[in-house]
């Protein structure tokens, strides 16, 4: 009975650690992470800042821990529905699809939590820009290896320039980002999976039918 008593106190521990940092993230996405403190959590929750420590000690673990929640879920939306794919332009349409609708949609209310956390830390070096730089690169590098597997497999022009592609494909999903938060234009994702699948097919890819 003990043991089931500690056992229940550990799931409600553990959905209650989620739950702030869903709320952190949300925050952070809005105001920066930089805003993120134990009292402005504490007040978005109507909890306790000594809830709020007693999960995360600090202001510096909070804000480490928000990011790894973040990243968790980017990959669960975005990365996690495309695991089972072989690299290559199916897993590439498949990724930059989700990413659109994860950019356009409700995850987080105030857009990208990466996009807003890498313009605020990319001059700011230590612990949360360096956590923040690991998430973007995976997402990048997810992408080099799908262009590299198709144009191994003959699926994109011989020569084709895979680091440039890399770089005009993330243009495009930060053009939408922008256009979702700043220009309130509902067309950015359909703008931007069209830019993103005539770059493909600039570079030889059949056009999806």
């Amino acid at each position: 009975m003990t043991g089931s008593r500690v056992d229940q106190r550990r799931v409600r521990g553990a959905k209650t650690r989620t739950d702030v940092l869903r709320a952190a993230a949300d925050l952070a996405s809005r105001r920066g992470i930089e805003a993120l403190t134990l009292g402005a959590l504490s007040e978005q929750l109507q909890m306790s800042k000594s809830g709020v420590v007693k999960h995360f000690g600090s202001r510096d673990r909070l804000q480490l821990a928000t990011i790894d929640y973040a990243s968790e879920v980017f990959a669960e939306v975005v990365l996690g529905p495309a695991a089972d794919q072989a690299p290559g332009l199916e897993r590439l349409r498949s990724i930059t699809a989700r990413w659109l609708d994860y950019l356009t949609g409700p995850t987080f209310s105030g857009g990208c939590f990466f996009y807003a956390a890498a313009a605020e830390l990319d001059r700011q070096p230590g612990p949360l820009r360096d956590s923040i730089q690991a998430t973007v690169q995976a997402g990048l590098a997810l992408i080099r290896d799908d262009l590299s597997t198709a144009a191994g497999q003959g699926d994109l022009a011989a020569g084709t320039d895979i680091d440039q592609m890399v770089f005009e494909l993330h243009s495009f999903l930060q053009e939408v980002s922008l256009m979702h938060l700043l220009l309130d234009d509902p067309m950015g994702r359909v703008r931007g999976q069209r830019a993103i699948e005539h770059l493909l097919e600039r570079h030889g890819a059949r056009p999806l039918s």
